[in-house]
């Protein structure tokens, strides 16, 4: 799959234009961050400049990343509207979701999400 998680330029689908001086994304943070879960890619890069990503909220998240799994979990999704899954490196699990524009979803329900109990 050709595509590049991680655009800190984030724009409102409505507001989104090409701009090859600044380029941007359509989409949130959280919807990016969740692709370096989702995504099952071994060689994730950033999709900004790095002047853009200092200081930024989830370069952190970023750089903590796993890229690879040792064990991956559907929790939920429905094609073309969400997916929520989760997986393990060593003894980390982590939990990535993504949506689609239809409005926004509560992830409430996989906060207390455990290996042991599938919930």
């Amino acid at each position: 799959m050709d595509y590049n998680p991680g655009g800190f330029h984030n724009t409102a689908r409505g507001q989104f234009f090409v701009d090859y001086d600044e380029p941007m994304v359509q989409g949130t943070r959280a919807h990016e961050l969740g692709k370096y879960v989702v995504f099952d890619s071994p060689l994730p890069m950033v999709a900004d400049h790095r002047a853009g990503l200092r200081g930024q909220p989830g370069t952190d998240f970023v750089i903590a990343a796993p890229t690879t799994w040792d064990e991956t979990r559907g929790l939920a999704g429905e094609v073309g509207q969400f997916v929520a899954v989760a997986r393990r490196h060593g003894s980390e699990w982590w939990i990535g979701a993504m949506t689609d524009w239809t409005g926004g979803r509560s992830t409430s329900r996989w906060t207390s999400w455990s290996p042991d109990n599938g919930r």
